[in-house]
């Protein structure tokens, strides 16, 4: 269903998905058919068909998020739950970081509670659309932590790309003339700011044919405990 509570993906082991999410909510029996039952961002009314459908406890929520790391992976009458913190918009540039509830119910149906849409999660309903998504909702959640686990990979990879980018930026020096600090004098500078060995200096500023304080222009000094004043220029 696609309405203002929420968004209900069925998916079927023995044929393709569609590529729309369902128009109204299905019945009891759409639903205990389906190998994998996808809620994002779901209402009360979805979770509770798909309570009553399948005959489990779907966590809150508030549940997903409050939950302790040692209660992430537990059973409950008949029904396996675990929950995985996953990080979403990555591409979009503002990066969260989510929980995801994963229900295995006791008949074998997955099903996947979500606040966001991470890429996997993308990826899986594409490929879905293209090919049954497995013969049972634990082949479907063995696939989607794949998926995660490389999404995680490629990340982690992008991440370390930028961080050398940035590092290369502030401490690389490919021009003998290049300005930019050194390494050590970067780590001498923030020494000198954490132990408040900086301080103002105001220069006048004057009017001379007027003869005539404009203002005044605040510089700052470094001050050193054993050298005395840096010269800004030896940076």
């Amino acid at each position: 269903t696609d309405r203002e509570t929420g968004v209900l993906y069925l998916h079927h082991g023995d044929r393709p998905s569609r590529v729309e999410p369902l128009a109204g909510l299905p019945d009891r029996g759409a639903i205990a058919s389906a190998v994998w039952i996808d809620l994002d961002q779901p209402g009360g009314d979805e979770v509770a068909l798909v309570e009553a459908a399948l005959g489990i406890e779907l966590p809150t929520a508030e549940d997903l998020y409050e939950i302790e790391a040692s209660s992430r992976a537990y059973r409950d009458n008949g029904a396996s739950y675990m929950t995985a913190v996953v990080v979403a918009g990555m591409d979009s540039g503002t990066p969260v970081s989510a929980p995801i509830g994963f229900v295995l119910a006791p008949a074998g149906q997955l099903v996947t509670l979500r606040l966001t849409s991470p890429k996997a999660f993308q990826t899986a309903r594409q490929l879905a659309t293209r090919a049954p998504v497995g013969p049972s909702g634990r082949a479907v959640m063995l696939r989607l932590l794949d998926l995660i686990v490389d999404r995680a990979a490629d990340v982690l990879e992008m991440l370390g790309t930028r961080i050398d980018e940035t590092s290369a930026a502030i401490f690389g020096r490919a021009d003998p003339q290049d300005r930019r600090l050194s390494p050590q004098a970067l780590q001498n500078l923030l020494h000198a700011i954490g132990s408040n060995q900086l301080e103002l200096a105001y220069q006048p500023l004057v009017d001379l044919p007027l003869r005539r304080l404009l203002g005044v222009e605040a510089l700052i000094r470094w001050r050193h405990p054993l050298l005395g004043p840096i010269v800004p220029t030896s940076l």
